[in-house]
C-alpha cells in the first residue's frame, strides 16, 4: 500500500506549463499524433503515466470522467489535467481559456487493433461478449436533449469546431436538420437529401463513444481493460454508435468478424451509409 501511495503522489507531482516542456521529458514513446489537430499521446517511462495534449481536450476529458465514473465503462485512471475553464459566454471559442493536457495511467495490454486480426473464434466471442455489455451500459444513459455530457451542445471534431452548435438539440429531428442547413449551401438539396433521407428522425437518445474501433480498445488478452479516445462522445440517436462502428473504412476481416458478433441482427447498411456519408461530407466540404 505504501509503493502504491508513492508511486501515485510521484505520478501527480509535476504539472507541465506548456507543450514543449512534454516534449522534452526524456524517452518518451509517441503513441499517436494527429497531424491535423497538433496534438500528441505519449508514454513517460519515468513517470510511468500517458500525457495526452492538444488545444482542447475539455469536452474528452468531462466525457472520460463521465464514462468511467458514472456509466462504469472501464478506463485509464486521470491523475491530473490542465484546470478546466470557467464558461466564458463573452468570448469566441478560440480565446476561451481550454484544458490542453490530461495525465492519466498506461492502460494495461494493448490496442485491440494490433491483434485483432489473429484472434480465434472463441476469443472473439469472448470479447464480443463484453463489447455487448459495455454498449448495453452505455444504452441505459439516456437523455431528453442531444449534446454533451453537461447537458451543453455536442461538440465533435469530426465536425470541426468552427460548427458547434449553440445548443443542446432537442430531438433527432432537430439534430438533421442542423446538418441539412450547414450542408445543403455547399453540396445541394438534391445530395444532402440523398445522405439524411434513412437517419430516423425519431430515436432514443443515449450516451455514446462515437469512435468505438479497434484502436480505441485496450486489450490484455481477451480482457478488455479500457476504452479510451472519449473526444466524440456525448447524446447522440442510438443508431449513432452502431453506424460509426461499422464506418467502412475501418472494417477488417477481424472486425467484421468481431461486428457480426456484437450485432448479430441484420444489417442496417442503408442508416451506416447516411452516417458516415454525413460524416465525410462535413469533414470535406466544411
Amino acid at each position: 500500500m505504501e509503493h502504491q501511495q508513492s508511486s501515485v503522489s510521484a505520478q501527480q507531482s509535476w504539472r507541465p506549463t506548456s507543450r514543449n516542456e512534454i516534449d522534452n521529458i526524456p524517452d518518451t514513446v509517441v503513441l499517436f499524433e494527429s497531424q491535423w489537430a497538433g496534438g500528441k499521446v505519449v508514454f513517460d517511462p519515468s513517470r510511468n503515466v500517458v500525457w495526452k495534449y492538444t488545444h482542447d481536450l475539455t469536452e474528452e476529458l468531462q466525457a472520460a470522467k463521465f464514462a468511467k465514473d458514472v456509466v462504469g465503462i472501464p478506463g485509464p485512471q486521470i491523475f491530473h489535467h490542465a484546470p478546466i475553464p470557467s464558461p466564458r459566454p463573452d468570448l469566441s471559442y478560440w480565446d476561451r481559456p481550454k484544458v490542453w493536457y490530461i495525465c492519466m495511467e498506461k492502460c494495461p495490454g494493448v490496442p485491440l487493433i494490433s491483434v485483432l486480426e489473429s484472434m480465434t473464434d472463441d476469443e472473439l466471442d469472448i470479447v464480443a461478449r463484453q463489447m455487448r455489455e459495455i454498449l448495453q451500459k452505455m444504452a441505459t444513459v439516456k437523455s431528453s436533449t442531444l449534446g454533451n455530457v453537461n447537458g451543453g451542445p455536442l461538440c465533435n471534431p469530426f465536425f470541426g469546431w468552427q460548427h458547434s452548435p449553440p445548443r443542446a438539440f432537442q430531438s433527432c429531428s432537430e439534430f438533421i436538420d442542423y446538418f441539412r442547413r450547414l450542408l445543403t449551401p455547399v453540396i445541394g438539396s438534391r445530395d444532402i437529401e440523398a445522405i439524411l433521407q434513412h437517419m430516423p428522425i425519431d430515436d432514443d437518445i443515449h450516451f455514446v463513444h462515437g469512435d468505438l474501433l479497434p484502436q480505441n480498445i485496450m486489450v490484455e488478452g481477451t480482457r478488455i481493460t479500457a476504452v479510451i479516445d472519449w473526444c466524440t462522445a456525448g447524446f447522440y440517436p442510438a443508431y449513432w454508435e452502431y453506424c460509426t462502428m461499422h464506418n467502412p473504412h475501418s472494417i477488417t476481416p477481424g472486425w467484421d468478424k468481431l461486428l457480426r458478433r456484437v450485432f448479430p441482427e441484420p444489417h442496417r447498411k442503408a442508416e451506416i451509409v447516411s452516417v458516415n456519408n454525413l460524416i465525410i461530407q462535413v469533414l470535406n466540404q466544411l
